[in-house]
């Protein structure tokens, strides 16, 4: 036997009665109609029965992020949309990956999937949103790729003046040199020139501090 579907029971209508029914999941149904028979005049019957498959309906899935490029460290959003023209809402679960690797999975609510981060490292990404369908209602769907771009940190030094101030010879010098902005631990190198002799440059917390005894006058040039 089978399972009674509603508007059983209608009467018929010059010896017909039509059913409209929606709402499937993917699968094989086997489909006959039972008629009850009438007092006895007629006597109950059932129609052959008919096999009717369905499948999943497709979906679409787009994916955007709240603004390329973004800050180092600043929060991104990306939002995937999963649309169908068949069926319900859909539901279920997106895959969020960048450059090809899973990141984030996300639940689907209202048809939307969203992922935040502000761990991304400087360079540019291509992002991309799957969703993976459901067993009996809905195909997945592949969002297309989008670059976003992570834009380098700007870091101030201070003191930002192009000259520190002046040392004596045989006489102790010490200046801190303070970055600010990025994201902290910072590394120093000296990049150009060379420090007067007598000091050398050392890490004190965040910043760094260039000090020790002058023992050569001049006017010395370099980058850190």
């Amino acid at each position: 036997g089978g399972t009674p579907i509603s508007d059983c029971g209608s009467l018929l209508v010059n010896g017909t009665r039509t059913m409209n029914i929606s709402g499937f999941s993917a699968g094989t149904f086997h489909i006959w109609a039972d008629y009850q028979g009438y007092t006895t005049a007629h006597a109950p019957s059932s129609s052959p029965t008919l096999v009717r498959s369905t499948s999943s309906a497709p979906t679409t899935t787009t994916l955007v992020s709240s603004g390329s490029p973004s800050a180092f460290g600043a929060p991104v959003t990306f939002t995937a949309t999963v649309a169908s023209a068949v069926g319900p809402t859909p539901s279920g679960t997106v895959r969020f990956l960048v450059n090809g690797s899973i990141v984030e999975y996300a639940t689907l609510s209202g048809s939307v999937a969203v992922f935040t981060t502000s761990s991304m490292p400087p360079g540019t990404y291509n992002v991309q949103a799957v969703y993976e369908g459901t067993a009996t209602v809905h195909n997945g769907s592949n969002s297309s790729v989008i670059l976003h771009q992570v834009l380098e940190p700007t870091i101030t030094i201070t003191p930002a003046v192009p000259v520190l101030p002046g040392g004596a010879v045989g006489v102790a010098y010490s200046q801190t040199i303070t970055p600010s902005g990025g994201a902290a631990p910072y590394s120093y190198d000296l990049t150009s020139g060379s420090l007067p002799p007598g000091l050398s440059l050392s890490p004190t917390g965040l910043a760094v501090t260039l000090s020790g005894i002058p023992t050569v006058p001049g006017l010395y040039d370099f980058g850190v």
